[in-house]
């Protein structure tokens, strides 16, 4: 995906129970998505979670508003413009990245299916 010069907006329908995976791992590619333009979006019955480089790759709002109507508990969202990552080996220098977009909406049932149409539809293309 990061060696993709022709594509830039991925997603991918996850098998995960729960967002932790993502959430935790996905900021330390935050400079290069800033850099290179990049966005991935993760998508699972529970969460849909995305880092995008550029806030205006993904319409958030749009995905928040649709996971308030069809989640079967309150749909929440959080969205953060600032993103870090402190590597556990020592000696490699700490991934700060500001004017990125990383997101998290959380809900149950939710349906992956159209929470995908929506973002093919945002311009993004599925990845297996």
């Amino acid at each position: 995906m990061l060696k993709d010069s022709e594509n830039h907006k991925f997603f991918v329908r996850s098998e995960h129970p729960d967002p932790t995976l993502y959430i935790t791992n996905l900021p330390q590619f935050g400079e290069e998505f800033k850099s290179k333009g990049k966005c991935i979006v993760f998508v699972g019955e529970s969460f849909i979670v995305g880092l995008a480089g550029d806030k205006e790759t993904v319409q958030v709002e749009a995905l928040k508003k649709y996971a308030e109507e069809v989640s079967t508990k309150p749909a929440k969202c959080n969205v953060r413009d600032k993103v870090s990552f402190k590597f556990k080996e020592k000696g490699k220098k700490a991934i700060n990245a500001t004017g990125v977009c990383m997101f998290n909406i959380t809900g149950q049932d939710l349906p992956v299916d159209k929470f995908c149409d929506i973002l093919a539809e945002q311009g993004l293309i599925e990845m297996d």
